[in-house]
């Protein structure tokens, strides 16, 4: 309660430090399971020797700031049986206490109600953390415009809590001031995937704890800067186009090595009951994979995004594939090339799935991975064995990852 409502107030008052960071990454390792028990965890602490310790990090405790937080929590105990006794309203004498008797709004007599209000208040600040680590890899853009999706989604989680979100308000200066942190403070983000990383793989989840985690973390994280797989999948999934002929039709001499690399992760990663490491190891190491790196192979990612366009019913501009970053200046001469490369790649699309029903595809922000299962069907992988051009891929371990990270296990929120 404590960690989390000071949280809130560095962010309503556009604060961003070192100290913040960490409290973040307390708050989203001891997320609750869905429905509110903030005495069970989501996550499952990685066990000792996992990953590469660096440090043992603690929050800044310079000033007395835990003094001054449980002084604050004090008082506004003492505020609460004031207003029992008196029954009006008394106003706190301290910000750090007006923040906590805001998000509590706990009314006297019912010590039942006030600590389920403290958990559901837990539960909103530790969902709260581990949507704004989204912030080491999506832009300050793209993360203001999650947020109202993020509060509508914490409503499926958790029965109450809700109210905390609502009212919040991030700034854009907020949002770029953390971003910047997170990206000097590579070793905190690490640990985060680290913890994310193992419960998909090695943790005991159902399917709804699956699919909270990976909405929060997952989906976020894992292809990191492999804009052109990612939107491979998409079509793929979506159109139920054969992979072979889909690759096949998108190989070209500007476009065939990242092509090559593609075929190279669907042979020797994506495999059925294969741990799901790998889609995270660009987050820990950017060589991985470095010819699916976007800005390595833009003629490749604007055709597939071109073709993503063209058959989405999707007209938003928040979901134009078009729109990233990488691929906005190409010259207006390769443009039209490949232009005609996604329009040939769209009648191709069209005659193989002349079979099938229609698919209507999803914003590629929303693409998703499944968890615990291959990303496409068996029928669809690529069957024969690798041509002689091999792409440059580093092969990523596929157990225990050895980023380096900071230990933690959970404390109590």
């Amino acid at each position: 309660m404590i960690v989390g409502s000071a949280l809130l107030m560095e962010i309503r008052n556009d604060k961003v430090s070192k100290d913040l960071l960490y409290k973040i990454l307390l708050l989203a390792i001891s997320l609750p399971l869905p429905g509110g028990d903030v005495d069970a965890h989501l996550l499952t602490p990685p066990p000792d020797g996992y990953g590469t310790q660096s440090m043992e990090a603690k929050i800044d405790t310079e000033n007395n700031q835990d003094d001054e937080f449980a002084e604050a929590e004090a008082e506004l105990l003492a505020m609460i049986k004031e207003r029992e006794k008196k029954k009006n309203q008394k106003k706190a004498t301290s910000s750090i206490a007006n923040v906590l008797l805001e998000n509590l709004d706990v009314k006297g007599g019912d010590e039942g109600e006030d600590n389920r209000k403290r958990d559901m208040s837990a539960c909103a600040y530790c969902c709260l953390a581990a949507h704004l680590l989204r912030l080491a890899i999506k832009t300050p853009e793209s993360f203001l415009r999650s947020i109202e999706n993020f509060k509508a989604r914490y409503q499926g989680w958790y029965d109450d809590g809700s109210d905390i979100l609502v009212n919040l308000e991030l700034t854009a200066e907020f949002a770029t001031s953390l971003r910047q942190a997170l990206e000097r403070d590579r070793r905190l983000v690490n640990t985060w995937v680290m913890w994310v990383a193992y419960n998909e793989n090695e943790g005991n989840m159902d399917r709804r704890n699956s699919s909270m985690l990976d909405y929060l973390a997952g989906q976020v994280f894992s292809y990191t800067g492999m804009k052109g797989y990612q939107l491979t999948m998409d079509i793929q999934k979506a159109t139920m186009c054969d992979m072979s002929t889909l690759l096949s039709e998108l190989k070209c001499p500007l476009t065939r090595q990242a092509v090559l690399a593609i075929e190279d992760v669907l042979r020797h990663e994506e495999l059925p009951n294969r741990k799901t490491y790998f889609r995270y190891s660009r987050v820990f190491d950017p060589c991985y994979f470095s010819d699916l790196q976007t800005k390595k192979c833009r003629p490749l990612v604007y055709v597939l995004a071109k073709t993503y366009k063209e058959i989405s019913t999707s007209t938003s501009e928040a979901s134009d594939p078009l729109s990233i970053h990488e691929i906005r200046n190409l010259g207006d001469q390769l443009k039209q090339t490949l232009d005609r490369a996604s329009a040939n790649l769209v009648n191709t699309i069209s005659k193989s799935t002349v079979n099938h029903k229609s698919h209507h595809l999803q914003p590629p922000h929303h693409h998703q991975h499944q968890p615990f299962s291959p990303a496409f069907s068996a029928s669809n992988r690529l069957q024969q064995p690798s041509s002689s051009h091999t792409a440059n891929t580093r092969k990523p371990t596929s157990r225990n990852p050895t980023s380096r990270s900071i230990t933690r296990h959970h404390p109590s929120v």
